[in-house]
């Protein structure tokens, strides 16, 4: 007769399965895996449809700007007034809003243009670059909101 081998398989419930391992590990990977994306998180607010145009300047024959999706001048997003279709999201790598990284894109830009039925918002490169500042959100300011609630609120000042 043959001599069976054990095979030693380990205990579910043994003490070294701690889940507080587990949690100090998850927490340290959340908080130092990467950094945040960088978004532009665009919202109708009002009643009826709305347009947000990107416009691009005319440049070098490389398109090194992160707004290039197409050979079009312009990019533009047709929002309406009911989720899911009123909201339109942008991401541009990772990190957080800071001036240099506003000022490369808008140094690519020709104007902002915001349309809803409350009216129409149109910015240069300029005041696009101030109005991004502004409107700089979220934990490290990593989110641009741009909501079309802004135009009248803009034409009142």
């Amino acid at each position: 007769m043959k001599a069976r081998k054990k095979i030693l398989i380990p205990d579910q419930n043994a003490e070294n399965h701690n889940p507080m391992k587990y949690l100090v590990f998850i927490l340290l990977l959340c908080c130092f895996s990467c950094d945040p994306m960088r978004r532009i998180d665009m919202k109708n607010n009002s009643s009826g449809d709305a347009e947000i145009t990107w416009t691009l300047k005319e440049m070098d024959s490389l398109y090194k700007s992160p707004f290039f999706l197409s050979n079009s001048k312009k990019i533009k997003f047709k929002l309406q007034p009911n989720s899911p279709f009123n909201e339109a999201n942008m991401s541009f790598g990772s990190g957080i809003w800071t001036k240099e990284a506003i000022d490369s894109i808008t140094n690519r830009l020709d104007s902002l243009e915001i349309k809803s039925s409350s009216g129409t918002l149109k910015m240069d490169a300029r005041e696009m670059n101030t109005y991004l500042m502004a409107n700089r959100k979220g934990l490290g300011k990593r989110r641009i909101i741009i909501n079309t609630s802004d135009i009248s609120s803009t034409e009142n000042k």
